[in-house]
């Protein structure tokens, strides 16, 4: 049966072109009755005996497990190591702190505002740095602020705090040569959170394997340093009987790992219809034992316990781009009842507080720049599992916080060739906006075949009056944006085989305006996706 990861149907709202045929494997949330030894294993039968408890999963080696139990269990990590956090903080400071002394392209950012006007609000601006820089370095700076301290076993609040806080040691005093950064303050834990919390999320997963492999430790080393790094100084925690996936890690974290390559075909009325290619991978990871198994339970949840992260390139003859996208719901309610035969057989439904990130930057259909941090939102998924059939329903309502490249700017631009806009919109193409999105999706599944859509829909306004130098601006002009996107696809998964295709048609719209001048894109995509999931 198809386990649809709640984030698969989560498109990114500037990827309108990069998935289609899809190949899956469903092996991601199956796992093998394998055990270290002193677990209970036998092989899964076809009907479960009857359950010991009403909040308990039948798990992969075809045992009943009390789901509070093994879920508390799972978070037991350790006492909290504060100090290992803030010297891990200190550290990553210290590395950007030489940084920023010795690239002598910093200079031109020292305005040297009295010390006074950073405390009193006066010295707050929207800075003027390149796009890459404001969302992708930063949002990475903060994730590793809130990494280490996940990793340091603190919970998910307080590392959030840490991040915000390393964050304001930049701005207020390493970086005290400069105005106060608004937009850094909001981005760098803001997005920084929700990538940490997968990083950290990784790292667990891939240290969970009780007798790792050379191969395993080195993996775990480069793609989970934090957690690696705490048990190589304070030890590994003492081992646990675990049921194990196929690939040799404890069933008690969910997983769906896919990697995909995509070819799609771009029309945007012109006349040449480019080939676009898209590399992409993408993982959804899940920190409740039982999430999906048969079985009745019940859980709030406090750990952000549902995160995913995807990452992507793509390349035309236009050019070529670099895609991410994050979701992390921090806090929320499960409630799941698939029956009690070995097969998920009824519904589970999570309502979260979700926290995201997206990032874009392409020039492989045309000139784009797109960057939303997510605040916390209320985010609602549904499965439905039974009978050959397989249905699932995801939505989210979003506000923003976003960096956008209006399409409309060059045009407004030109016929306004003597005005002095923001420095933003002159220096780098873009503008800081508040906003709000939503994304909906459904999927439904019989046997083999799936046909799903998604819609996206978001809406941004520009701020104004915060320009680092406002002084200099003799016409701040209002600048919109609308995006919407509605993605259509079929597929098809081979029996019995790591296999599937299919097809999708996508449409994707684009208002934007800047002063008086409008332009609008539309675009249509069909194309076609190979994946791999495991």
């Amino acid at each position: 049966m198809l386990l649809l990861d709640r984030r698969e149907t989560r498109r990114h709202p500037h990827s309108s072109w990069a998935c289609g045929l899809v190949l899956t494997i469903p092996l991601g949330a199956a796992a093998t009755a394998h055990a270290e030894p002193g677990a209970a294993v036998t092989a899964a039968p076809a009907v479960a005996a009857p359950p010991p408890c009403d909040d308990c999963f039948f798990d992969a080696a075809g045992v009943w497990r009390d789901a509070s139990s093994a879920y508390d269990s799972l978070n037991d990590t350790g006492e909290p190591e504060r100090l290992q956090a803030w010297i891990g903080i200190v550290a990553i400071l210290g590395i950007g702190t030489v940084w920023y002394w010795i690239d002598d392209r910093n200079i031109a950012d020292w305005d040297k505002p009295a010390l006074k006007q950073r405390f009193t609000g006066e010295a707050w601006r929207m800075d003027n740095n390149w796009f890459p820089m404001n969302f992708v370095y930063h949002p990475w700076t903060g994730a590793s602020h809130y990494a280490v301290s996940r990793a340091s076993h603190l919970g998910a609040i307080e590392s959030a705090l840490n991040s915000t806080l390393g964050s304001s040691l930049w701005e207020y005093v390493l970086e005290f040569n400069e105005k106060i950064s608004v937009n850094d303050m909001i981005v760098t834990p803001g997005a920084g959170i929700s990538l940490g919390e997968f990083g950290h999320k990784l790292n667990w997963y891939l240290n969970s394997s009780p007798h790792p492999s050379a191969g395993k430790q080195a993996l775990a080393w480069v793609l989970g340093p934090g957690v690696t790094l705490d048990r190589a100084i304070n030890g590994a925690p003492p081992t646990r009987p675990v049921t194990l996936d196929r690939l040799g890690y404890s069933t008690a974290i969910w997983h769906d790992f896919r990697f995909s390559y995509s070819v799609g075909a771009v029309d945007d009325g012109r006349r040449d219809h480019p080939a676009l290619h898209s590399y992409e991978a993408r993982g959804t990871l899940v920190s409740i034992p039982g999430y999906l198994r048969p079985g009745r339970l019940q859980r709030f949840f406090s750990s952000a316990d549902f995160t995913s992260l995807a990452m992507s390139i793509e390349q035309s003859s236009r050019g070529a781009g670099f895609r991410i996208d994050s979701d992390t719901a921090f806090l929320g309610w499960l409630v799941q009842d698939l029956g009690y035969g070995s097969q998920p057989k009824g519904y589970a439904t999570v309502i979260g507080l979700h926290a995201g990130y997206d990032y874009a930057t392409s020039h492989a259909a045309f000139h784009e720049d797109f960057s939303a941090v997510h605040f916390p939102s209320i985010g609602w998924d549904l499965h439905a599992r039974g009978l050959g059939l397989s249905a699932d329903l995801g939505l989210r309502a979003q506000l923003d916080f976003a960096g956008i490249g209006p399409p409309a700017y060059p045009l407004w631009k030109a016929a306004h060739p003597r005005t002095r806009e923001k420095s933003i919109l002159l220096k780098r193409q873009y503008y800081y906006a508040w906003g709000g999105s939503t994304d909906a999706s459904t999927a439904v599944s019989v046997g083999p075949l799936r046909l799903s859509s998604e819609l996206f829909l978001g809406a941004y306004d520009s701020i104004e009056g915060l320009d680092r130098t406002q002084h200099l601006v003799t016409d701040d002009v209002d600048v919109k944006d609308t995006l919407i996107e509605q993605t259509t696809r079929l597929e098809i998964q081979v029996p019995k085989s790591p296999i599937g295709f299919g097809g999708f048609v996508s449409r994707r719209i684009w208002h934007s305006r800047v002063g008086e001048i409008r332009k609008d894109l539309n675009i249509t995509t069909v194309g076609a996706r190979l994946t791999a999931e495991f």
